[in-house]
């Protein structure tokens, strides 16, 4: 078992805790726009850095991948200037997403198993110096749609839409847009 994950990953640590149940209510709503519009790719964003989304899409990812249904989840670190997903993973972070657009690797080389059944992570990579151009390049198109015939759910965690256009970049090569609020902010 994977004892490096970060505590803050409450569907692996707690998933019985009110925070763990809550993360299943959004699989929960996932699953319904699976079975009902056939919707399998999710962009996970906020307005600004800090507010939580990389914790959310990992928590949701976990969640998904710990139903019994036995679904392959992906997640992605689409956030090649400060992606934080395989120090919460305790993981290894390259190579990852920016050498698959940079066509050095092919996907398959970045599949990183954080022991957790049904699940697969691409870390973000070393950071490129042209990271939106890279997410807007055929590649990456490319990648997703490849990518969608290979797994059920398919989580690409993005930096914030306020400083940058990435998340803006990605959403129409996905099916539907999580935006992460921080309470009371």
């Amino acid at each position: 078992e994977n004892t490096n994950i970060d505590e803050h990953i409450v569907s692996f640590h707690d998933p019985a805790s009110p925070a763990g149940e809550q993360y299943k209510m959004v699989r929960t709503n996932i699953q319904t726009l699976k079975n009902t519009r056939n919707y399998k790719t999710f962009l996970l964003t906020s307005s600004v850095n800090g507010e939580g989304k990389t914790v959310t899409s990992i928590n949701l990812a976990i969640s998904i991948a710990h139903d019994l249904n036995n679904k392959t989840v992906l997640l992605i670190d689409a956030d090649m200037r400060k992606g934080k997903m395989a120090c919460y993973l305790g993981l290894h972070h390259s190579p990852g997403l920016s050498e698959i657009l940079k066509g050095e690797v092919e996907a398959e080389a970045c599949f990183v198993n954080p022991n957790i059944e049904n699940l697969t992570v691409i870390c973000s990579g070393k950071t490129p110096k042209n990271p939106s151009e890279l997410l807007n390049s055929k590649r990456m198109a490319q990648l997703i749609a490849s990518l969608k015939t290979r797994f059920d759910y398919i989580l690409i965690d993005t930096p914030p839409v306020m400083p940058l256009t990435d998340a803006c970049i990605l959403s129409p090569l996905v099916d539907g847009v999580m935006m992460v609020v921080q309470a009371g902010r």
